[in-house]
């Protein structure tokens, strides 16, 4: 009997070191218990290369990191971090090494990345990094930039995974990400909320966000052509998250052109959101009198007409000397003059003709309009609703990205390029406006 037991006693005694091995192993595989033996630079950038390049390697190739070298880096952030290295890195097709750059060009690395910005966030808070980048046997985008990552550097020589840098990418990328998916969702108030922080001035009152997250959510459902998946990033650090977004349609309606945007995180740890969509810039800028569609810049008009809508002018200017003088095709000379026609608070500027030399008796196209008074009596405005004495969020409520463009708002008519441009007064109110063409500002 006692044989037995003894023998059963051994038994039990080796079933639970084998099962206390078993879970020993099972713990590593998840990253819980790690080697001791530090790893050299070259073995560190092996194993997280390998992670990239397939991801049933993740949970092996963190496991084999000692924890002296993880840098608090978490099995689940390290699993995120090499997932968004692999959706960069696809684009360029299967890796199969890795390169460690040198002092001089992991410098020119982090210049180009902080040059973005005077405000942008450096990379000094993140210590010693060396950088590097990940290559491929067949390269199907080689102008696509670089995917790279970094290791950390520490004063005893020792590298690690860089922890701060790897939980900052990840934050930032999943910033941008969230923004991505509110457009794709049409979910306007998400969008507010992650709008707000960039558009903190004054003027950004809860309306103009709002306009400006209807106006980008419009934008990318109608011009923007390429999948989500199909955008590609062109810069992924803690600081700066950089897009192209390969096919959106033009402001002309028929071209299609890259469109970028960019996530920057400043130096009081703000993120800033570049993402400037192009201006609907189709419908020209009409003036209105009493409400009342009335002139637009690149047509043709005569005096008599001009009288006729907007009636009898306060003074009109017209210049003995021609401004320029042009040739037709017929090899016939025309004397163009700038005639001036002024009514309260509207001055108009034509490129004219004399018919019989008569400067009472001009036509031409008109090329200029100002609005500059703000009287009560003040009739005049831009479509409907463009008026001195609007403030910067009421022009905004009706251009939501006009801010992106200085206040300038550009469209083509008659063959040229015309402008729409405010100007302000101390207190963000509109003191005049001038409507002119493009080339003559």
């Amino acid at each position: 009997m006692k044989s037995r037991l003894k023998r059963f006693a051994v038994v039990l005694i080796a079933v639970i070191t084998l099962t206390a091995i078993a879970s020993c192993d099972v713990l590593r595989s998840i990253g819980q218990i790690a080697p001791e033996k530090k790893l050299g630079e070259q073995e560190l950038a092996r194993l997280v290369t390998e992670a990239v390049q397939s991801e049933s390697s993740v949970a092996d190739c963190y496991s084999q990191i000692p924890k002296s070298q993880l840098d608090n880096v978490t099995y689940t952030a390290f699993s995120e971090y090499v997932s968004i290295l692999r959706s960069v890195s696809i684009k360029h097709g299967e890796v199969d090494s890795f390169r460690i750059l040198s002092g001089e060009a992991a410098s020119e690395y982090f210049e180009g990345v902080t040059s973005y910005s005077e405000s942008i966030k450096g990379f000094d808070s993140y210590g010693d990094l060396d950088v590097i980048t990940l290559c491929y046997s067949n390269d199907r985008s080689k102008d696509l930039a670089d995917c790279n990552f970094v290791l950390q550097k520490g004063e005893d020589g020792t590298y690690s995974l860089a922890g701060s840098y790897i939980t900052d990418t990840i934050l930032t990328y999943d910033f941008i990400s969230h923004y991505f998916s509110m457009i794709a969702e049409g979910n306007t108030d998400a969008l507010c909320a992650i709008l707000s922080p960039t558009y903190s001035s004054d003027i950004y009152i809860d309306s103009v966000i709002n306009a400006k997250a209807e106006y980008i959510i419009d934008y990318y459902n109608l011009r923007v052509k390429s999948m989500t998946e199909d955008y590609e990033i062109t810069c992924l650090a803690p600081m700066l998250i950089s897009y192209v977004i390969p096919e959106t349609i033009d402001s002309d309606g028929t071209s299609v052109v890259p469109h970028s945007v960019d996530l920057m995180v400043d130096n009081n740890g703000s993120f800033c959101l570049y993402d400037v969509i192009p201006v609907n810039s189709a419908e020209p800028v009409y003036l209105y009198a009493a409400g009342e569609k009335a002139l637009v810049c690149g047509s043709f008009y005569t005096g008599d007409s001009v009288e006729a809508i907007l009636g009898e002018a306060l003074y009109t200017i017209s210049p003995e000397d021609p401004s320029e003088v042009t040739v037709d095709d017929d090899g016939k000379e025309h004397n163009i003059y700038k005639v001036l026609v002024s009514y309260n608070g509207l001055l108009l500027r034509f490129d004219a003709e004399y018919r019989n030399g008569d400067p009472a008796e001009w036509e031409g196209t008109l090329t200029s309009i100002r609005l500059y008074d703000i009287s009560t009596d003040n009739i005049y405005s831009f479509n409907r609703d463009i008026t001195v004495g609007m403030n910067m969020a009421e022009l905004l409520l009706i251009y939501p990205v006009i801010d992106e463009y200085g206040f300038v708002y550009s469209f083509d008519e008659g063959g040229e390029t015309y402008q729409m441009i405010p100007e302000f007064d101390d207190y963000g109110n509109i003191s005049k406006i001038q409507l002119v063409m493009a080339s003559d500002t």
